[in-house]
């Protein structure tokens, strides 16, 4: 597997309002960044890994700090890049 960059994009009601950061994902793991998050008052947001409409694992805790954040993790035996089509980040 390749290098290959994702963005994230923010979404209201369906309709894309703009970008909030990238992911990374490489054969040896994954890096997200966030900026310029709508404050909902949280300090931690959560992402997972999607292998299908059923299948949803948790992949890790990105800390924000003033809708900003970044957080990296590598693959496991458990949870593969190879199992994840699509991440999904609440």
């Amino acid at each position: 597997m390749n290098r290959k960059i994702f963005y994230v994009d923010c979404y209201y009601e369906e309709v894309k309002e703009r970008n909030i950061g990238f992911i990374k994902l490489e054969e040896e793991g994954l890096f997200v960044m966030l900026r310029g998050l709508p404050s909902r008052g949280e300090t931690v947001c959560k992402v997972y890994a999607v292998a299908n409409e059923n299948d949803r694992k948790y992949l890790m805790d990105i800390p924000l700090n003033n809708g900003y954040g970044q957080a990296q993790m590598k693959w496991s035996p458990k949870i593969r890049a190879q199992d994840c089509h699509e991440l999904y980040i609440p």
